[in-house]
């Protein structure tokens, strides 16, 4: 009877071993999960907070406030009835 007992105790205890590693690799898998969850978190507020600056600093441009330049170079082009070199805006050239 006591063989019987101590082979009994023995399946036991391995399975509770077992169901103990079982749970420690699911408590390892979980705390790299949240390590990475952390990590994407705080970038995910980071860009969230670079995004609601942009936003705010293009919320203070007043388009209508920039003065604008508008110039057409004619250069050479006018005493010789050619068309002119390009026109340009705050001295840029302009594209089509």
């Amino acid at each position: 009877i006591l063989q019987s007992l101590m082979q009994d105790q023995n399946i036991r205890s391995r399975s509770i071993s077992e169901e103990e590693d079982r749970a420690m690799e699911s408590l390892n898998a979980l705390e790299i999960d949240t390590h990475t969850f952390g990590e994407e978190s705080h970038l995910v507020t980071k860009q969230c907070s670079d995004v609601m600056g942009e936003i705010d600093a293009l919320s203070k441009v007043q388009l209508s406030s920039i003065p604008f330049h508008i110039d057409v170079d004619w250069g050479e082009g006018v005493r010789t009835q050619t068309v002119g070199r390009y026109p340009t805006i705050n001295n840029l050239r302009l594209a089509y």
